[in-house]
């Protein structure tokens, strides 16, 4: 008789805010996993009764008639954290997938993550994989593979910003999330870095299928949720603020103020605001002197900014 810790229960959280004619896509790549154990939860945090939920629910109305989604609605907008922490507290599985609600799985992602979680012991939280960037163009669309290369210390990646994947690409205990207290709801951009950051304060991450793909990531021109330069420079300093003793105690200390506040100051070029964005270029060449490929970064975003805007 087959162990029955051998097929835990999966539960798939898919948070949705304004892209309701995109969720199917990411819900049916759920539904048509090869591992068969798995809720699907959609937390819908457009605010109930707005034209966007309402447009939510009549997409989704015959996915939830035929019980095969739970649907949890938020009274108002509470942001991308808030609703991974309601889908995490509702769910019923032993482990937790978070799904983009423009993102899509491999049919097979589910069932090759549980068999390699199954694997390890607790000093583990989860595990993660590679995706395809689909780039979404007046052309067509363009693939290409998001092959992660992280170096053992994960955790002093995240503190530079610079980890290369997302949620959607996680498989995660709930135990352990639930032992964080699932995501900072203060953090509205960079959500996904600081909920990562405190688990690997503890806990390690295995990737799975490191030369190949489980995930489509969609990337469109015209973004609606891309941050703006403020925004970055708003939870950049946020999420420096919260880990600064983690930083500080790091002997790559002056680096990684220096890659953050480089990254503050591309940002803030990009959406034309030099005066802020010079700020904070001369804040980051305090701590460290730029290299020759970061000085090139300056033209370049100097370039996007006048033609893609």
């Amino acid at each position: 008789m087959e162990s029955k810790i051998s097929t835990p229960l999966v539960s798939v959280i898919i948070p949705t805010y304004a892209r309701s004619q995109y969720i199917c896509r990411a819900i049916d790549s759920v539904l048509n996993q090869t591992y068969k154990n798995v809720e699907v939860i959609v937390v819908d945090d457009n605010g109930e009764n707005t034209e966007n939920q309402l447009a939510t629910f009549q997409t989704l109305k015959s996915y939830i008639d035929k019980e095969q989604i739970t649907y949890i609605t938020h009274k108002t907008n509470r942001n991308g954290s808030a609703a991974r922490n309601t889908g995490i507290f509702n769910a019923k599985g032993e482990y937790i997938c978070l799904l983009d609600d423009d993102d899509e799985f491999f049919p097979e992602k589910v069932e090759k993550q549980v068999q390699v979680l199954n694997q390890l012991d607790d000093s583990w939280a989860g595990v993660f994989c590679n995706s395809i960037n689909r780039t979404i163009t007046l052309h067509g669309v363009k693939e290409k593979l998001n092959k992660i290369v992280l170096p053992e210390n994960m955790y002093e990646e995240f503190l530079f910003c610079r980890a290369g994947f997302g949620s959607s690409s996680l498989m995660l205990r709930k135990s352990v999330c639930l032992e964080i207290n699932g995501f900072d709801t203060s953090f509205k951009r960079h959500q996904d870095w600081e909920f990562l950051t405190r688990i690997l304060r503890k806990y390690k991450l295995k990737q799975v299928e490191p030369n190949g793909a489980l995930l489509y990531y969609y990337i469109y021109p015209y973004n609606i949720n891309r941050p703006s330069g403020k925004q970055v420079q708003i939870y950049r300093e946020h999420y420096l603020d919260k880990f600064k003793d983690d930083i500080n105690a790091s002997s790559n200390k002056n680096k990684i103020y220096h890659k953050n506040y480089w990254d503050i100051a591309l940002a803030l070029l990009n959406d034309f605001c030099f005066k802020e964005s010079f700020y904070y270029f001369k804040k980051s060449i305090a701590y460290h002197f730029p290299t020759l490929k970061e000085m090139l970064r300056i033209p370049l975003y100097l370039y996007r900014s006048v033609f893609n805007n």
